[in-house]
């Protein structure tokens, strides 16, 4: 600490004589001229250590004896890694004009973990029998050091170069804190266990015995080389930032036996961070033609804003009334182009569309009780069920009626049989509870048959024992709290199947240009798309706003059931906009021509969709002539590369001919989102998939 002092005295008087030296010889004016003055730096890094390391047992010295092994081979260390945090705050004085020597403080925090050569050894089981051991010993070490660092920072570049630094210099720490926790742990692929019934043992926790490195305790140096890039910002280029990446090079041990050859404990790191540094010779260092510019542009600095202020005082007094006007309408078609002066091109097409679904009830913790989640009926309702009214719900809420298709389908198909498996956990707040599995599946035998009127010949009841780990997250744990339930005949357990008509619009997106102009603020501004509907007005989508207002708005007609136009008559778009006076615009109507499609052509096309889970088979889509186009609609787990491959190719189209569009979550409100995260099954419907082919003979 002495000579970090001395050091920085050394700095603060060579600054002064600097000073003293260039104010005597020229007044003190804004002059060509500035001293050579201190530069001040910090920084924060992120280091990567590397440990040579080779010895034979812990640090503490007494070798352990190990079954089995050869002399002076228990417990070898040869590597390490470690990683952590460091800061400094330091100064520096220029030599030259490309050359500069520093001094910085710094502490480092880091933590290592030494890994030492694999063993085999004898152990025994529980039931005295004799098994495989294979264990390692593992050292994790607090190395935080507080020390200086002299350095050297050249940047001898040319001119397009000169943020460019070269690091050189050397430097010592003071380990502050060197404890260690050691132990020999049991690896995965051990058969059996220590002689004290756990995976650890010989479990130590010490410090790292006292050094003397040039007669000073626990005193560490090493060689410092680098490269840095510099970028410089302020008025007159003061301060700079700088990225840096520098490499340390170990010089002595930091540990170190005397009893023992061949053993060592060296420590070189890696590190990268960020720099600030400050000039502060560069304050005043302005050239006489500088300085003139200087004041030119604060001159026309000035004139700016004087500028700025009248036309802003002029657009008041000409805006004191409100405009407003939709500039422009553009079409947007399936593969994102526009089209200009759109029609909208109105068609009703058939479509067959299959749904897979998730024959597995989840319950709650330690209850049999089917949750409220899932939908049951009377045995009134369920004379009126049909699974066709389940086409306008989202896969996620469909899955609730999995009670009633199953009871549904079993109605229909007198022979068919499901099997109710009750799943038991080996670990958790269940563990091996085989009368909760059991009631868990005698309720769902008991709604099927009390409202159902299922036969009990058609149910049978069925335990499966599931081995987890003790440490298992509880999300993993919901899933295996549930009845799953199968069939060998495939109509109970086939897809769900909807056909009906869709209406289409191409091109199938509108993007409306806005222009809206208030002398006194926007207060209110409503965009009302509408039609007329036989004798009245139909509103087809309306988007509303306070204060500021969207350039473009994008109005996609098939995000929404009932927002595709009929055919019938044109679309007038609408914009009202009222100021903060309660003024009113008066803005001329758009419209946008319909036509409807020929029965023919709307004959000739087809769609088909499915929904299914990424992680399933490929359904296999009619087998039809003519063009298609595909598209992929995902909803939180975007499909990958391979999935989009297959289906491609299951297609017989090209790859780049599949389109995937995000729609987002599956539940209607952020409120429902939330509560339906905690729920099982969402793992399932996250990663459903609906693929979506065109066709068109």
């Amino acid at each position: 600490m002495r000579l970090v002092a001395i050091f920085f005295t050394i700095i603060l008087v060579v600054q002064a004589t600097f000073a003293q030296e260039v104010f005597a010889q020229s007044p003190p004016t804004e002059s060509t001229t500035s001293p050579r003055m201190v530069r001040w730096s910090g920084s924060v890094e992120f280091l990567s250590q590397f440990h040579a390391v080779q010895f034979l047992n812990l640090p503490l010295g007494t070798r352990e004896t190990i079954d089995n092994a050869e002399p002076n081979q228990a417990y070898r260390f040869r590597y390490g890694v470690g990683t952590g945090f460091a800061g400094s705050v330091g100064a520096e004085i220029p030599l030259s004009s490309w050359l500069s020597a520093g001094l910085n403080l710094r502490v480092a925090l880091p933590l290592a973990t030494l890994f030492s050569d694999t063993l085999r050894t004898p152990a025994g089981r529980a039931d005295g029998s004799e098994a495989v051991l294979v264990s390692q010993r593992r050292l994790d070490t607090y190395l935080h050091t507080i020390g200086a660092e002299m350095l050297f920072r050249a940047n001898p570049l040319p001119a397009p170069l000169q943020g460019v630094n070269l690091y050189a210099g050397l430097r010592g720490d003071i380990i502050s804190r060197k404890d260690y926790f050691a132990r020999e742990e049991m690896l995965a692929e051990s058969d059996g266990g220590f002689e004290n019934g756990l995976r650890t043992r010989r479990e130590q926790r010490a410090e790292l015995p006292e050094v003397r490195n040039l007669g000073i305790a626990n005193f560490n140096a090493a060689a410092i080389g680098g490269l840095g890039v510099e970028f410089e910002f302020g008025t007159n280029r003061v301060f700079s930032i700088e990225a840096r990446a520098l490499a340390d090079v170990g010089l002595f041990n930091i540990f170190q036996r005397m009893d023992a050859q061949d053993e060592f404990w060296r420590v070189n790191s890696i590190r990268g961070g960020i720099a600030l540094r400050y000039y502060p010779e560069r304050e005043n260092a302005l050239t006489e033609i500088e300085l003139r510019l200087k004041k030119i542009q604060e001159a026309e600095r000035t004139v700016a804003t004087e500028r700025a202020k009248i036309q802003e005082d002029l657009r008041e007094l000409k805006q004191s009334g409100i405009a407003a006007s939709i500039q422009r309408v553009v079409g947007i078609d399936d593969a994102g182009k526009e089209v200009e002066r759109p029609v909208l091109r109105i068609a009703e097409i058939q479509t067959v569309r299959t749904q897979e679904w998730l024959p597995v009830l989840y319950f709650t913790e330690r209850s049999s009780v089917i949750p409220a989640r899932y939908r049951r009926l009377t045995a009134d309702g369920t004379k009126r069920f049909r699974t066709e009214a389940l086409a306008k719900q989202e896969p996620l809420r469909s899955y609730y009626h999995v009670l009633n298709i199953i009871g549904k389908r079993l109605q229909e198909q007198t022979g068919a049989t499901i099997t109710m498996t009750g799943i038991i956990c080996s670990t958790g707040s269940e563990r091996n509870d085989a009368n909760l599995a059991k009631e868990r599946t005698r309720s769902v035998r008991e709604y099927l048959r009390g409202t159902w009127g299922i036969s009990l010949e058609q149910m049978q009841e069925n335990i499966e024992q599931v081995s987890l780990p003790e440490n298992t997250p509880e999300a993993t744990l919901a899933e295996y709290r549930a009845v799953r339930i199968s069939s060998p005949n495939p109509e109970i357990m086939r897809p769900l199947e909807f056909r009906g008509m869709v209406k289409t619009a191409n091109p199938s997106a509108l993007r409306i240009d806005l222009d809206i102009r208030a002398g006194v603020g926007i207060k209110e501004w409503v965009l009302e798309c509408s039609q007329f509907d036989g004798a009245e007005i139909k509103t087809l989508n309306m988007v509303r706003g306070k204060s500021e207002y969207p350039r473009s708005l994008v109005w996609n007609m098939s995000d929404e059931a009932g927002s595709v136009p009929n055919a019938s008559s044109a679309v007038s778009l609408k914009l009202d906009v009222t100021d903060l006076s309660n003024r009113n615009s008066d803005v001329p109507q758009v419209e946008v021509n319909v036509v409807q499609e020929n029965t023919a052509t709307q004959a000739a096309k087809r769609i088909y969709s499915s929904t299914f889970s990424q992680d399933t088979a490929i359904p296999i889509f009619p087998k039809t002539i003519g063009n298609r186009s595909a598209t992929v609609y995902f909803h939180d787990v975007e499909p990958s590369a391979a999935f989009c491959d297959a289906l491609a190719a299951r297609l017989g189209l090209a790859r780049s001919a599949l389109r995937l569009v995000s729609q987002g979550k599956l539940s209607g409100t952020a409120q429902e989102e939330t509560r339906n995260e905690t729920q099982a099954e969402r793992g399932f419907y996250k990663r459903l998939v609906r693929v979506e082919v065109s066709v068109e003979a």
